[in-house]
């Protein structure tokens, strides 16, 4: 018989008690936990600090062929199903015994993550298992914005399935053609799923790299993803000028405004970089950091233009005061990095920006890197002083150092501000 599973810890010095989750084996009869095949995924129960959350087992039954103790019951696999279940459930109370502190200190969400990672019966097959380590890594490695975007695929692998765990050997072309279809039929844009798609190719990679998985299951090979060709987002020098100089009714129309022009006169730099610049960064009137998005390392020379407004909003710790007013009011608890916040709200404010100042495009964040590569084009900065100015390289994190001359790229960049205070447009 299989029951539920409740534990107390005595203390011996205090003869305090305390209460460790609870385990029990159930299924959830509505309809939304179906599969295609009309069974219904035998999961286990946790409840811990009054929440409740749940963890599949990969094993599908008719809701009747359970009972109130979480035995499988008048099914042909009834007797292997429940050792597997018994299985599943020791492990777990093992590990949660095992854990090195105070469970009742443990929140939910780590609890189950903790549980999630363990293999209970050698699953290195498991393309969603692999995805959840793979997503922690990189939020292990402050790549927080990367690993967001794992997370989104594993919930839309998971919202396809209709469960919480697949064989890699399951997704085939077919399997993502399938998928893909699914979410065009829900209106998801085709980059989104495009999206999904490059990061399940990037988690096969990383396991047919560590020989989890042979190398005859990668799909890619006859899956092509596809996107459509997104909207140009350049603006010419008029356009800049245009935003640089309206009159805008709001305060925080101005610093959104002053943010996206200062990331302008500052190379393009990234918003996140930008936002997460640190004054300790600065030496000798330069800004030098390490990319978030590629780590690598960049040095921009801080313009006339750019002190300007750095004057004007900065932070005691940051250069920018933005995150750590944000760091006053967010829960503890939040996901979401906080730059994140600051760029989605600083791109809803643009698009006023673009209104006042008579721009007919949806402007964002993005647009002033993309217009600072575009003009620097036009007035004819070398395509390879652009490459740097932008900070791409190719070999090593000392390309920029090595291949060119700082002083160069400063001067590629005063050339942009000089062509903006002039307004000559060079074609």
């Amino acid at each position: 018989m299989l029951h539920f599973c409740t534990f107390v810890l005595h203390n011996t010095r205090r003869d305090t008690r305390i209460e460790m989750p609870k385990l029990k084996i159930v299924i959830r009869p509505q309809e939304i936990h179906r599969n295609k095949d009309g069974l219904f995924d035998v999961k286990i129960r946790i409840t811990h600090q009054g929440k409740t959350r749940y963890i599949g087992t990969g094993i599908y039954v008719d809701k009747n062929q359970i009972d109130t103790n979480g035995n499988i019951i008048d099914h042909p696999n009834a007797a292997k199903y429940n050792i597997k279940l018994r299985n599943i459930l020791n492990l777990y109370d093992k590990k949660i015994l095992d854990l090195p502190v105070d469970i009742k200190t443990k929140s939910m969400k780590s609890l189950i993550d903790y549980l999630r990672e363990i293999d209970t019966e050698g699953r290195e097959n498991d393309f969603i298992l692999h995805a959840e380590k793979f997503k922690k890594d990189l939020f292990q490695k402050g790549r927080d914005n990367y690993a967001i975007s794992f997370e989104s695929m594993i919930s839309a692998i998971k919202e396809f399935t209709r469960k919480s765990r697949i064989d890699f050997i399951k997704i085939t072309p077919e399997w993502l053609q399938d998928f893909k279809d699914f979410y065009l039929d829900k209106k998801r844009s085709i980059n989104t799923i495009a999206i999904y798609q490059r990061n399940m190719r990037v988690v096969f990679n990383d396991a047919i790299k560590k020989k989890l998985i042979s190398r005859d299951l990668y799909p890619f090979y006859e899956y092509q993803i596809r996107q459509s060709q997104t909207r140009k987002r350049s603006l010419d020098i008029e356009d800049i000028k245009k935003i640089r100089d309206a009159e805008l009714k709001k305060s925080n129309w101005t610093r959104a405004r002053d943010l996206f022009m200062l990331s302008f006169y500052m190379n393009g730099i990234n918003f996140a970089d930008l936002l997460l610049a640190q004054k300790k960064d600065v030496y000798k009137g330069r800004l030098i950091f390490n990319r978030a998005k590629t780590g690598r390392n960049y040095s921009i020379l801080i313009q006339p233009e750019a002190w300007e407004i750095i004057n004007r909003y900065q932070g005691n710790k940051y250069l920018l005061y933005f995150i750590e007013h944000k760091k006053q009011i967010a829960k503890a608890n939040r996901k979401v990095p906080l730059h994140k916040d600051i760029v989605d709200y600083t791109n809803r404010l643009l698009k006023k920006v673009a209104g006042e100042a008579g721009i007919t495009v949806p402007l964002s964040t993005y647009f002033a890197r993309h217009s600072l590569a575009s003009i620097a084009r036009n007035i004819g900065v070398p395509k390879d002083d652009i490459r740097s100015l932008l900070g791409h390289g190719e070999n090593s994190i000392t390309d920029i150092y090595i291949d060119l001359d700082l002083e160069r790229i400063d001067q590629a960049m005063r050339s942009v501000l000089d062509a903006l205070a002039k307004n000559p447009i060079i074609y």
